[in-house]
């Protein structure tokens, strides 16, 4: 039988499944008609070796003894459909993709990455089907070294959220296989990850590179556990949107008493304007509450200590990033789990977990932790961001590297222009010292404290607020 080579290369080349169907009919024909090899008599012709063929893997072409084939031979005569070659057997794999499986890559936490956050979501990137397969992602992760054999989930998406909060100190090895829809399968690569180990003391200092991207920035009023994405008149966070971002880099922690006095020793910040806490009279000035979150401080303060560490204070827009991570609007930093003990100084009814309800060393809830393990980003102490607070900012803020509004604005029934004769600044991630609804990642607030609401403006240095700083990514 005489095939018309010039065909079968358009019919590849234009990528035909109809026509790579009816070749393999053809070939299975063949296979009925001659099930020996059949000789043409022509000078490439060839035999096929079965003696090393499995299930997966085609069996080899091998040249007749008599006959040597030439490279232009070879290029005219084999067909690779899996097989069509004259003469030939023909051999139809099981299970296998049709076509080239998508092929995952870039791992999210990173390969052989250490101290990943307890809260880290599972994230990927891969290669699209050029035939437009149908085809999903299963996700095996078990702790160890060894290879992942437990099912976690299954998903359409590249990422998958882990139905449980990873352990302290542990190693997890875990494998992404690509599935289609005639049950071919294509493992990845595995991975592996080490996570937080909770050091004492904290490393005060670590900064955490958040890649550049997209995420999803505000309240999501489809998410079930969500509160209410706007409420009184000094709330929205609304409408929800995609927001691209540059690289950068965030600190881990939370600016302690001990980084920020040795600011004030360098005359390059002020001091705070109490040394005490909201439960305690010496709190700043005392060397056991060094690892605790600097308090007392105007935002002008925070601005000056970031610059004298060589960064600056992160936009609203990157300090939701980095709490939330990129790939969900979760209510929380760690997922849509309520509140507890474990995670936060507050549970959902707003009872406080301590005796005092005042700080904690910075670090004290890792299973509190944002994916891209940030810190105390629910509770502990709000943080100054570098935007100006305007209650209406969503509405037309841009959707690449928004740096905050031009005026600041708490009321969204006043005119859209300053509403004070001072600006406001925006506050985010709730302190121990306030409602637990305010530790939710989508919250905007602003402050407003000193001892009491609008007391020593326009600084209002309380109790309540504390910073960390940014810095634009480094280049490599």
């Amino acid at each position: 039988m005489n095939m018309n080579r010039e065909w079968v290369r358009s019919t590849l080349n234009g990528k035909s499944r109809s026509a790579m169907t009816s070749l393999t009919i053809v070939a299975i024909a063949l296979l009925l008609l001659h099930p020996e090899p059949v000789s043409s008599g022509g000078a490439a012709g060839g035999t096929l070796s079965s003696a090393s063929a499995h299930p997966g893997t085609a069996p080899a072409i091998m040249p007749s003894p008599a006959v040597t084939p030439t490279p232009d031979d070879v290029a005219g005569e084999q067909l690779f459909l899996p097989l069509v070659r004259h003469p030939f057997h023909a051999y139809l794999p099981l299970a296998a993709f049709e076509n080239a499986a998508p092929q995952v890559s870039a791992p999210f936490p990173a390969d052989d990455a250490e101290r990943a956050s307890l809260n880290a979501y599972l994230a990927w990137s891969h290669t699209e089907d050029p035939e437009g397969d149908d085809y999903w992602f299963e996700v095996y992760l078990d702790a160890g070294d060894g290879l992942p054999h437990s099912l976690i989930g299954e998903t359409r998406e590249r990422f998958l959220e882990p139905p449980f909060t990873f352990e302290l100190n542990t190693r997890y090895a875990w494998q992404v296989v690509a599935v289609d829809e005639r049950g071919g399968r294509e493992p990845g690569p595995v991975w592996r990850f080490s996570t937080e180990d909770l050091p004492d003391p904290p490393p005060l200092g670590e900064m955490i590179p958040i890649p550049a991207g997209w995420f999803f920035m505000g309240c999501d009023p489809s998410n079930p556990v969500e509160d209410v994405c706007a409420y009184g008149v000094s709330h929205v966070e609304l409408p929800l949107r995609q927001v691209y971002l540059d690289a950068f880099e965030i600190d881990k922690y939370e600016v302690t008493n001990s980084e920020y006095q040795a600011c004030v020793e360098a005359g390059a910040c002020n001091p705070p304007r109490r040394v005490g806490s909201v439960t305690r009279e010496h709190y700043y000035d005392d060397p056991a509450f060094n690892d605790y979150p600097v308090l007392f401080i105007s935002r002008w303060d925070a601005e000056d200590y970031c610059t004298w560490m060589d960064k600056r204070l992160p936009t609203e827009a990157e300090w939701e990033k980095a709490a939330r991570g990129s790939v969900d609007t979760r209510k929380y930093p760690w997922g849509n789990e309520p509140q507890d003990c474990t995670r936060t100084a507050k549970t959902p009814d707003n009872r406080h977990c301590l005796e005092n309800q005042d700080t904690r060393p910075v670090g004290s809830y890792p299973r509190g932790a944002s994916p891209y393990g940030l810190m105390d980003v629910a509770g502990n102490a709000f943080e100054w961001v570098s935007d100006l607070y305007e209650v209406m900012y969503y509405s037309y803020a841009p959707n690449v590297n928004p740096q905050g509004p031009d005026f600041s604005r708490a009321v969204l029934t006043l005119p859209p222009e300053d509403e004070f004769p001072y600006p406001i600044f925006s506050i985010r991630g709730g302190s121990n010292m306030d409602n637990a609804w305010y530790m939710r990642a989508a919250h905007r607030h602003w402050g407003h404290h000193g001892d009491e609401p609008y007391g020593d403006a326009p600084l209002f240095r309380s109790h309540r607020v504390g910073f960390r700083c940014a810095r634009d990514f480094p280049e490599r």
